[in-house]
């Protein structure tokens, strides 16, 4: 988890975003992928340097931001698109994107050259590595809906 001044939640950030908005007009809401986009630039700039979590934390490589980016950015250009996810990052490099459904929990872990998904329920996890962006997005649909 960040700490410091990146340790609010997204949430936070998402009506931080909102209240200081500084266009003239009102908002009713923000657009949730440029917010959650935003947000990632964000935790790229806080993740840059070894020790960003106070600890021992390996930095996030600019590369693992771009492909967590197109990533995001896929899950919400589909007709159906995927709910909002959480939005972190771990000190062994890699960025976490985590959706939350029931009993359910999916999670993605993109680093600079790969990525790892982990879909947890009541029954048994299941976790794969380098899997296509489109077939990964299908499985967590899915996955979400309790299919």
């Amino acid at each position: 988890m960040i700490r410091g001044s990146a340790a609010a939640s997204q949430n936070d950030f998402l009506r931080f975003t909102v209240e200081n908005s500084s266009t003239a007009t009102a908002m009713s809401a923000p657009n949730p992928l440029e917010a959650i986009r935003d947000y990632m630039r964000l935790l790229e700039l806080e993740t840059r340097q070894p020790g960003w979590d106070g600890e021992r934390g390996r930095p996030v490589d600019a590369q693992a931001w771009r492909r967590a980016d197109v990533f995001v950015k896929t899950c919400f250009e589909r007709i159906d698109p995927l709910p909002m996810p959480d939005v972190s990052a771990s000190g062994d490099g890699y960025v976490h994107l985590v959706w939350f459904s029931n009993d359910r929990r999916a999670v993605v872990e993109i680093g600079d050259k790969r990525t790892h998904w982990t879909l947890l329920s009541r029954e048994r996890p299941i976790v794969e590595e380098d899997v296509e962006v489109r077939d990964l997005i299908e499985r967590l649909r899915l996955f979400l809906r309790g299919e």
